[in-house]
């Protein structure tokens, strides 16, 4: 059905899960575009009453985008394009008026923590970590700032895009930003009896629950993606993104071992 992701339903309860494990499930066009039907698709099945959205594998959920394809873009216009394609996603998220559950099984970083923030409540496992890593390749960091605000605070969430340091799973339970964290064995188990939970909620009370939660941001949110277009324009004019992401290939590929 999908390239890049797995998908079940299982009773009322959509899963969908991000299936690049070589690349720790980043984003890319394809993958983007199938979260987008995702959602798209759940929200439009009368059948179906929450969505739970997961990571192949045991290391990642999502390491955020592609740098892969952000290496290649140069021009102001490429980098507009680019930033639009997170917008239709994450408007087909902020569209959705069923209960979204991000089930976080390891590293979740850059754009692939920005899906999680945007869920409604965030379940993870005792190996998740999360950290919004754009100023390591050369990014400003505006819908991740925008998101974390409201969680962190603005010290904590200052030090963390300006430092793209990493949050644990105790550090995330203790701001809220998760509300359990589990042993990994015990993820797939706990995520689906939230989900189950939720999905025998009254469907028109959270859909107009979801309508008002997303009322009470948009202003904020519209502004920051704009914002979001203009930095990203200015960071690839000064060719900030392609150097510093071809330093982290550089420096990755220092560290990976012989074979």
């Amino acid at each position: 059905m999908y390239q890049h992701l797995l998908y079940e339903e299982i009773g009322r309860v959509a899963k969908a899960t991000l299936n690049r494990p070589e690349s720790y499930n980043a984003l890319n066009k394809v993958l983007k575009a199938e979260i987008i039907d995702v959602f798209r698709n759940t929200q439009k099945n009368p059948n179906l009453s929450c969505l739970v959205l997961t990571g192949a594998g045991d290391k990642a959920f999502c390491s955020g985008q592609d740098l892969k394809e952000s290496m290649v873009l140069h021009s102001p216009e490429d980098a507009e394009k680019w930033v639009r394609s997170f917008d239709d996603l994450y408007a087909a998220i902020r569209d959705f008026e069923k209960p979204y559950i991000a089930s976080v099984n390891g590293v979740s970083a850059g754009s692939g923590f920005q899906l999680p923030l945007l869920a409604d409540i965030r379940i993870c496992s005792d190996n998740a970590k999360f950290a919004m890593t754009e100023i390591d390749v050369g990014f400003a960091c505006i819908i991740g700032t925008t998101l974390m605000w409201d969680i962190f605070g603005r010290a904590k969430t200052t030090e963390l895009i300006l430092r793209g340091n990493f949050v644990s799973p105790q550090e995330a339970l203790d701001y809220g930003l998760v509300c359990k964290v589990v042993p990994f064995a015990d993820l797939e188990t706990e995520t689906m009896a939230l989900a189950q939970e939720l999905a025998e909620k009254a469907p028109v009370s959270l859909k107009n629950n979801k309508k008002w939660f997303r009322a009470l941001t948009e202003e904020k949110f519209k502004a920051c993606m704009e914002f979001a277009i203009q930095a990203h324009i200015e960071g690839y004019q000064a060719g900030e993104p392609n150097e510093y992401q071809k330093r982290f290939f550089e420096v990755r590929s220092r560290r990976r071992p012989e074979k």
